[in-house]
């Protein structure tokens, strides 16, 4: 038995491939980096993010994004915030490290979504502040606090 595909059969069928691995794969792969992420040690809540149509068809269990990270620990250090960027759905950021600089901070600023960064026990100046505020407009909060308990 022959099977026969007209090119507008063929088309179609590569198109369909090609729209589904556009809308599944990322989410597949975001979910492989939250796994290492949380085997880690780190904490990381998600919700569902990305196109409302097609999660009314799919369901929102294959759009789940990271949305809240929680670093301590001395994993959480300049060269960690950097694999940060992978991630393009996190709004809420809270850091508690003393290995955190700066130059860590610098790389939170490709971050769109970005909205609330608790800084704890960091190295992170005033002078690195103002830098990401006026790189991420979209921040509504950045609280520097101490073990001592106080806040900046």
């Amino acid at each position: 038995m022959k099977f026969r595909f007209s090119m507008r059969t063929l088309f179609a069928a590569i198109t369909l491939a090609a729209v589904i691995s556009a809308y599944f794969l990322p989410g597949m792969v975001e979910r492989y980096q939250i796994g290492k992420l949380q085997n880690g040690g780190m904490r990381i809540s998600t919700a569902a993010r990305g196109q409302y149509l097609l999660r009314s068809f799919v369901g929102d269990g294959l759009s789940e994004r990271a949305v809240g990270v929680s670093l301590q620990g001395k994993q959480a250090n300049d060269a960690f915030l950097y694999e940060l960027q992978q991630f393009p759905y996190i709004e809420d950021l809270s850091i508690h490290s003393n290995a955190v600089t700066d130059q860590g901070l610098d790389q939170l600023k490709s971050l769109p979504n970005l909205q609330v960064v608790y800084l704890i026990d960091t190295q992170v100046t005033a002078e690195g502040i103002a830098r990401l505020r006026d790189a991420c407009p979209q921040l509504k909060r950045i609280v520097v606090e101490t073990t001592s308990g106080e806040t900046k």
